[in-house]
C-alpha cells in the first residue's frame, strides 16, 4: 500500500512520516496540476491519502506496510481509498 499527497514543506512532512526509505517528491508549478496529480494517484489501487491537503507546491508518495500503520502516522479523519471518501471510526 502506498500513501500520496500534497504539501508546501516536504522536509517537514517526510519528518513527520518517520523518512520513510522510498520517499518521493513531486514539484509542481500550478495547484490546479497538484490537485489532478493526486486525485489521479488517490483513484489507483493500493494508494491512500487526503485529497484536500493545503499545500500543493509537492506532491509526495511512500509506501506503507499496513493501513492501520498508516492511520496512527498521519492521524487524520478522511482519507481516501481508491478513490472513495470514507470515514474511519477509530479516529
Amino acid at each position: 500500500m502506498k500513501y500520496a499527497g500534497l504539501t508546501d514543506d516536504p522536509a517537514t512532512r517526510k519528518a513527520a512520516h518517520g523518512y520513510p526509505q522510498d520517499w518521493k517528491i513531486y514539484k509542481f508549478c500550478r495547484e490546479s496540476d497538484a490537485r489532478q496529480w493526486v486525485k489521479e494517484m488517490l483513484s489507483m489501487p493500493g494508494y491512500i491519502g487526503k485529497e484536500n491537503e493545503r499545500g500543493w507546491k509537492f506532491g509526495y508518495t511512500f509506501s506503507i506496510k499496513r493501513e492501520s500503520e498508516a492511520l496512527h502516522s498521519i492521524n487524520q479523519k478522511n482519507l481516501i481509498y481508491a478513490g472513495e471518501k470514507r470515514r474511519n471510526p477509530s479516529l
